[in-house]
């Protein structure tokens, strides 16, 4: 067993997180994709971090608010 919490699937960015918190985002440019954390409010994603306990912090409106993103597949313990 890896200690690591089990996630979901990448859910499509048009769809919203029902929970707020803080969830992964896939970020993708022409050569690259790369993974980092963002916060979602209920309402709107915040800009990101590269740690979940950064992206917490983040007050600032992010202008991505269609990126894919994935959570927590089962509670956290």
């Amino acid at each position: 067993m890896s200690g690591l919490p089990k996630l979901t699937d990448w859910i499509d960015g048009r769809i919203k997180p029902t929970i707020p918190g803080v969830y992964q985002r896939r970020y993708q440019n022409a050569t690259e994709r790369f993974v980092w954390y963002a916060r979602w409010d209920g309402s709107e994603w915040f800009s990101t971090g590269i740690t979940p306990e950064q992206a917490q912090k983040i007050t600032v409106r992010t202008a991505f608010q269609h990126l894919p993103w994935r959570g927590l597949a089962e509670p956290p313990q």
